[in-house]
């Protein structure tokens, strides 16, 4: 995957990184952490129907997995599947020096965030070069670990003093793999400096500040990338 590639990628006008999970499980969990196929499904749909083009990149290239609510999701993943197929290595991307060509980074809500995209340093620097440039970055419900490793030349987080929400530990607490997340979003905003906020469980919730949308939930996906793509015009 080389600059030519990449150039290739964003020649369309509006490109947008949406950044997934590979991680079929989450460590010590024993519980899928496959993609929402709910909020990737709606951001996709919302950033092609405002003319986007979306490219989909994973750590090493893996091919997601999606957690289907019902049979109209698998059926638009099945009938959509090039677009998952082959996605671009983030490793690769982050060494580009155009990467930040792309208009935006959007993360939809995975529980494998957890385990993979939370510990990505790859994803880290890709992260801060946007973060540092004031290029509209949007992470929703578990999706948010992917800003985790995102750290700048102080080894500061670099979303320290800024405001966030993420899946809140209530929402979390209800199932059974909570007391064996490798990471739990809302404590590692509240530790590394950042200001955390939540909404009752499973209500919509987004807040923006600065570059950064983030949404608490699944539910919020919409709301998210709808705040994001007004970002985007902006920029």
């Amino acid at each position: 995957f080389g600059d030519m590639e990449l150039a290739q990628q964003l020649h369309s006008t509006g490109t947008c990184l949406v950044v997934l999970s590979a991680a079929g499980s989450v460590d010590a969990a024993n519980y899928t952490g496959s993609v929402s196929a709910t909020s990737f499904i709606h951001t996709v749909k919302l950033l092609t129907e405002r003319t986007f083009t979306v490219a989909v990149a994973t750590p090493n290239g893996g091919v997601p997995e999606f957690h289907h609510t019902d049979a109209s999701t698998e059926r638009w993943i099945k009938d959509n599947r090039q677009l998952i197929a082959h996605p671009l290595a983030i490793g690769e991307v982050a060494k580009q020096d155009n990467a930040l060509g792309y208009c935006g980074l959007v993360f939809p809500s995975s529980l494998g965030a957890v385990s993979d995209l939370a510990n990505d340093v790859s994803l880290g620097v890709l992260v801060r070069k946007f973060a540092s440039n004031n290029k509209p970055i949007c992470a929703v419900g578990y999706g948010v670990a992917g800003l985790c490793k995102a750290f700048n030349e102080s080894d500061k987080w670099c979303f320290s003093g800024w405001n966030l929400t993420a899946i809140s530990n209530f929402e979390v607490a209800r199932y059974p793999f909570f007391s064996k997340l490798p990471l739990v979003i809302e404590d590692y905003i509240k530790d590394h400096g950042g200001f955390y906020n939540h909404a009752p469980e499973d209500q919509r919730h987004v807040i923006v500040d600065r570059n950064l949308v983030t949404g608490q939930n699944e539910a919020s996906t919409s709301l998210a990338v709808t705040n994001f793509i007004w970002l985007v015009t902006l920029s």
